[in-house]
């Protein structure tokens, strides 16, 4: 949690935020891509499915 990480999905995708909850389906990462959320997304919120992803690496 609260950490900078970089998730790579299943086909190929590549992310990179900050963990700010995860449960049993779903992994939420606060990215600030304004790819999906428009110019105003600097605390936007991405819901990912955990068993859709390939890798999470702790950025540092």
């Amino acid at each position: 949690m609260n950490r900078r990480v970089r998730v790579e999905t299943v086909d190929g995708h590549t992310y990179e935020g900050v963990v700010v909850g995860s449960d049993n389906t779903y992994l939420h990462l606060m990215t600030g891509d304004t790819r999906f959320f428009g110019p105003y997304a600097s605390g936007a919120i991405l819901t990912l499915v955990l068993y859709e992803l390939l890798v999470i690496t702790l950025l540092i």
